[in-house]
């Protein structure tokens, strides 16, 4: 079969889909909060270990790392998706 060209309201809708732009998610109050998050980690663990001795996580976090590992593992496959959408 022969190539055909796609129906004329077909060509519109994907040219309106493809060169509308995305609205970009809103960060404004999710990079405060996370760095909250991880300055409230590393004081209550320096907290703990003054006051008494240990800490529910040890010094190198890795608990944090594990946490923060597994966030970078989910978000390493979007990062280059979102790379095309510009």
């Amino acid at each position: 079969m022969p190539w055909m060209p796609a129906p004329r309201r077909w060509r519109a809708t994907w040219r309106s889909a493809s060169t509308s732009r995305a609205t970009p998610p809103r960060t404004s109050t999710r990079r405060p909060r996370s760095a909250s998050v991880l300055l409230a980690w590393v004081g209550l663990n320096a907290v703990l270990l003054s006051r008494r001795g240990s800490t529910f996580d040890p010094y190198p976090f890795i608990l944090l790392n594990l946490f923060l590992s597994m966030l970078a593992a989910i978000q390493a496959p979007v990062i280059p998706m979102s790379v095309g959408a510009d």
